[in-house]
């Protein structure tokens, strides 16, 4: 199969809901699917922001996703992570139609997204959370998930959150749980929409990225993050990019920088990970008879 624009892969508030599909390419190809979701504070942008992401990862070996949900001037929370849902769903039940595996659906998001990608990694098996977008009854498990500078600390209300016009950071690093619920703002539902609340051992593989410098999104927000899924066990990496801003990843060369990574990391955690343990331990072993052949401490 090639490359296709505009497939559909769900529904939502009657219409269509569509994906880009850019197949895998390169040398190995990894048969793992990464739906990709762009950011934009879930009012804004467009999956075909996502192009340039979508062909540098699918240049070495993934079949890449660039997905549309709904955004909320459209439908309310929760309508975009259902919509997602839905798509792990179509991917998983048209895995042999994508060359790729039913236990490789992963996802790639950036600020609205990885938030997104964040709570469809958490929500598994929650009827709650799964929506009538399609393919009922098919998983939408996630396999493991790269978050680049997710939303993952939520406050009540907007204070703190402007100087003057201006939208800055909350000086907490909180951002408002209005910018989702909108004037639902019970403790309950703030609860719902943190991605802390369904942290458990289980939760699964996860690399985040954030830049050191992000205005918008302040750092502790993977910091907090990576502490919390650390201490449950997952199989979690953490990136810091000194001196970058938020959207750091659309700069070409910091673009090729964090695909080359996630390729790394969805090929340890998903594709590969048999594989890459034992290249690690040759080297290993490889470093520890060279010490000994030059007498050196190992």
């Amino acid at each position: 199969m090639g490359d296709q624009q505009d497939v559909v892969y769900g529904t939502g508030n009657g219409r269509e809901l569509r994906a880009d599909i850019f197949t895998a390419k390169g040398e190995h190809d990894q048969r793992t699917a990464v739906l990709q979701l762009h950011g934009g504070r879930w009012r804004y942008g467009s999956r075909k922001m996502l192009a340039e992401h979508a062909r540098r990862l699918s240049n070495l070996g993934f079949t890449c996703i660039p997905t549309e949900y709904r955004l909320l001037n459209e439908a309310p929370w929760p309508a975009p992570l259902h919509d997602v849902k839905a798509a792990i769903r179509w991917a998983r039940a048209n895995a042999d139609r994508l060359g790729v595996e039913p236990d490789r659906i992963v996802i790639q998001g950036c600020s609205a997204g990885a938030y997104l990608a964040l709570m469809a990694a958490g929500t598994n098996s929650r009827a709650e959370w799964e929506g009538q977008g399609g393919h009922a009854g098919v998983s939408s498990a996630v396999n493991a998930i790269v978050s680049i500078y997710p939303v993952t600390l939520f406050k009540k209300d907007w204070e703190g959150c402007y100087e003057g016009d201006a939208p800055v950071a909350a000086p907490d690093d909180y951002l408002p749980a209005s910018l989702l619920l909108e004037d639902r703002l019970t403790e309950e539902n703030i609860g719902a929409i943190s991605p802390y609340t369904y942290v458990t051992p289980d939760f699964p593989p996860t690399a985040l990225w954030h830049g050191g410098a992000d205005a918008y999104v302040p750092t502790s927000n993977s910091i907090r993050m990576y502490e919390t899924l650390a201490k449950a066990g997952v199989f979690v990496d953490l990136h810091i990019v000194a001196g970058v801003a938020h959207a750091f990843d659309f700069a070409p060369s910091q673009l090729e920088t964090v695909q080359q990574a996630s390729a790394l990391f969805f090929r340890r955690a998903v594709s590969e990970p048999g594989e890459i343990k034992a290249e690690a331990a040759r080297a290993g072993e490889s470093l520890r008879a060279n010490a000994a052949a030059f007498n050196l401490p190992r």
